[in-house]
């Protein structure tokens, strides 16, 4: 009993000196939060853990408001090529469509990028640039995946995972889904040349175009489609028409596709474009133009002829057209009016004279529309049995043609351009429509149709929509160049980032230390 009874009464005593010590120690320490010092220690820590907060919540924020709004984000380089055209921005405001845009690679990748992988340096551009479209629609997500963590993706692409690697960009919505690269955005290379930056010079970049482009393909539920019969050999500066089409949404179908001449032109097929043939259709040919434009008796067809004055003589093709109202022939058209002659070149580049047509306002009429080597039409004045004939654009009252045999013309308007169209009512009283244009090729050349200056590119583009049921605005975006030269600020914008991060910033922090340091001083 005795050493039990010792054994509490140590236990008592060390419980009772601990219970004095913690007591002592909590009024001392009330004692002290008392103190001027503790006062100031106190503010001092809180200072510091709310500066702490407010640096990393400012952090978090500034990262917010770059990805989310342009103005935070501003395109500093000399050509501005992280900034999308207008176009683009109001392709994106009014995006009605949810669209997912994937990079196949990690976001560290897609800025780091390896020598091998990406020997021009272009890859971290088009990735700042392709971020920026984050900033103009709720409706656009920008996502980095990376396969070797994230397999699982190509679940969601089942009909492009053998088609996808690294550096792949998936563009989807709930309609379909399109797959380009990084590899397809750079069109052009200037060679080997070296910069003042040692960086070799890209001539261009097309990632605004690739990726606006499959973003307009993407969002729109339905797809115009338009068959190009390549099978006629035919002229080269139909590609830039047909780059155009297929940038603002067109599906492009060629001859191999469906056979041209032994199996019908595809039901989707909204538009057939010949351009300058090399060879007539035959026989089985015409009657598959003459069953597309008849459509079952659903019409809402258009077939369109680009001529050209290397053409032979085509009795097939002729059949087609003089059935519909316009004879084509091998005069070339000349222009006698100085004033419409293109400057520096010969009178058959001239500058177009318009008609009145349901194409042509005042968005066209504000520029030329130049043409070179244009074959001569001949058209009745306003019909042709149950057909509409008018001439969309002609020489001016001072042209003439001349024959392949050297005769010249009568001056007078020429017809160069010329659509027919047949009108029907369908058996509920609907209007039907199918057309068969004809047109010189011309108005696709490169440094006609690819110039802002003049109206070729809005004029064939406004045709096709108008025929294909399209109605949004058309797309024209051009390449923009990446030199590394063009990644330089200019000295305004050096002056006001060295005014704001140089003093602005410094200034206001050594204020706020002052006034911190001068209240505790008070304390």
């Amino acid at each position: 009993m005795s050493k039990k009874s010792n054994r509490s009464g140590g236990l008592g005593s060390v419980l009772g000196k601990v219970r004095s010590f913690l007591s002592e120690t909590w009024s001392d320490l009330r004692q002290g939060m008392k103190t001027n010092r503790f006062r100031r220690g106190s503010t001092a820590a809180m200072i510091t853990a709310l500066a702490i907060c407010i640096a990393v919540l400012l952090n978090i924020v500034a990262i917010a408001l770059t990805e989310k709004f342009t103005f935070f984000s501003p395109d500093l380089t000399k050509n501005h090529i992280y900034s999308l055209s207008d176009v683009t921005v109001d392709l994106l405001e009014n995006l009605d469509v949810r669209v997912e845009i994937d990079i196949l690679a990690s976001e560290a990748n897609c800025e780091y990028v390896s020598v091998s992988d990406d020997p021009y340096g272009h890859i971290p551009m088009a990735t700042e640039l392709i971020r920026r479209y984050e900033q103009y629609s709720d409706n656009i997500r920008v996502e980095f995946i990376d396969l070797n963590t994230d397999p699982w993706f190509l679940d969601l692409i089942p009909d492009y995972r053998d088609a996808v690697g690294d550096y792949s960009i998936v563009v989807r919505s709930e309609y379909r889904t399109r797959v380009t690269s990084f590899y397809e955005m750079l069109p052009s290379l200037s060679g080997s040349v070296e910069t003042e930056s040692s960086g070799i010079d890209l001539a261009s970049s097309l990632t605004e175009c690739v990726l606006s482009s499959l973003i307009k393909t993407v969002s729109m539920e339905v797809n115009p489609s338009v068959a190009y019969i390549d099978a006629l050999m035919g002229g080269s500066e139909v590609d830039n028409l047909l780059n155009a089409l297929e940038i603002n949404g067109y599906d492009i179908l060629y001859s191999a596709d469906f056979a041209f001449g032994y199996d019908p032109i595809p039901q989707e097929a909204d538009m057939v474009i010949i351009a300058a043939p090399q060879y007539d259709v035959t026989a089985a040919g015409l009657d598959q133009l003459s069953d597309f434009l008849n459509n079952g008796g659903n019409y809402g067809k258009t077939v369109l002829i680009l001529t050209s004055p290397y053409m032979q003589d085509m009795p097939n093709l002729s059949t087609l057209t003089e059935e519909w109202g316009i004879v084509l022939t091998r005069n070339v058209v000349h222009e006698g009016d100085p004033a419409s002659v293109v400057p520096t070149q010969s009178d058959d580049m001239f500058y177009s004279t318009y008609y009145s047509a349901e194409y042509i306002d005042s968005d066209i009429t504000n520029e030329y529309a130049p043409v070179a080597g244009a074959v001569e039409l001949q058209v009745p004045r306003d019909s042709f049995g149950g057909f509409a004939v008018n001439t969309i654009l002609s020489s001016s009252a001072q042209g003439y043609s001349v024959n392949p045999q050297g005769e010249r013309s009568q001056p007078g308007y020429h017809s160069i351009m010329a659509q027919s169209t047949f009108h029907a009512q369908s058996e509920d009283g609907q209007s039907l429509r199918s057309d068969l244009i004809v047109a010189p090729v011309a108005l696709c050349a490169d440094e006609f149709f690819s110039s802002k200056a003049y109206s070729n590119f809005d004029l064939m583009m406004r045709i096709c929509n108008e025929r294909c049921g399209i109605t949004d605005e058309t797309l024209n975006i051009s390449a923009v160049s990446l030199t590394a030269v063009d990644f330089s600020i200019e000295s305004g914008e050096v002056a006001a980032l060295t005014v704001i991060f140089g003093y602005v910033v410094p200034i206001a922090l050594a204020v706020l230390g002052l006034a911190v340091y001068l209240r505790r001083r008070r304390l």
